[in-house]
């Protein structure tokens, strides 16, 4: 891998989280969910959806990164943030069990995003650095891209609310000019459609990094089995496991020592 290469998987990095965090919808979420027709209560439900969805997939997403590669992971979350703001996008405004399905698609989608992207953007952009030396800037680089995305989720806040308020929006139409007025209606989806564009930013930037060869022959050649195991080594130790049969423990044993063995070669 190239300079050039690592800086623009860096770019992207940062490119991506700002865009991925920059939530639009953020300041008005719960008044969002009640226009459209429903309640507290399937609000308080929706979001407790989310929230296991994120619990349940947190620790899969972590063993997948290590054998299908980070970058598939970080393109899915992208994919995924592009369907969680379609679903928002079409929901109609009855409250029917039509809204409460795609606002709860809407709720998983987003769990498998969050989860998906968790730590594998960091750490793509952090080998791209160790692949060539340059792993001390990974502090300088994290710093950048924390001011970065601060300044976009304030940004997406200010614009977000400012798009939901018609009074705003015709005032500004107003001083420019222009003879136009939108309803309050009109604008209930403003904020889902903006973040919808910086979701496709995001893709863009997902699709964008070179992939690093840091996949170990053993994984490369079989995926799902060493997939399996990295699960049961993560979640085994926790007692989420609490019997592992004597065959799955050698063939733990050897997926280890394959594993050390290619990094060995690997630095040799």
């Amino acid at each position: 891998m190239t300079d050039k290469q690592v800086q623009g998987n860096i770019n992207r990095f940062i490119c991506f989280r700002m865009c991925f965090n920059a939530r639009f919808y953020y300041p008005v979420f719960a008044l969002f969910f009640l226009q459209h027709g429903l309640t507290w209560e399937e609000f308080g439900i929706l979001n407790g959806i989310w929230a296991i969805s994120i619990i349940l997939l947190e620790v899969p997403s972590g063993a997948l990164a290590d054998t299908v590669g980070r970058k598939r992971l970080i393109v899915i979350a992208a994919i995924c943030m592009v369907i969680e703001m379609l679903a928002l996008l079409i929901a109609p405004m009855d409250g029917g069990s039509t809204v409460f399905f795609l606002f709860a698609l809407n709720r998983i989608i987003s769990g498998i995003a969050e989860a998906a992207v968790s730590g594998a953007d960091e750490a793509l952009a952090y080998d791209s650095l160790k692949e060539v030396g340059r792993e001390k800037e990974w502090g300088s680089v994290l710093e950048k891209a924390q001011r970065f995305t601060s300044l976009a989720f304030f940004f997406a806040m200010m614009t977000g609310s400012a798009f939901y308020d018609s009074n705003f929006i015709n005032y500004c139409l107003a001083t420019l000019g222009i003879d136009y007025s939108f309803t309050a209606e009109t604008l209930v989806k403003a904020p889902v459609f903006l973040t919808f564009l910086s979701s496709l930013v995001v893709l863009i930037a997902a699709l964008g990094p070179a992939q690093l060869a840091t996949l170990a022959p053993a994984v490369v050649e079989h995926p799902l089995p060493a997939t399996r195991l990295d699960l049961i080594l993560v979640l085994a130790p926790g007692g989420f496991l609490r019997k592992v049969d004597t065959r799955t423990r050698q063939d733990m044993v050897e997926y280890q020592e394959k594993m050390v063995q290619a990094d060995e070669e690997a630095k040799s």
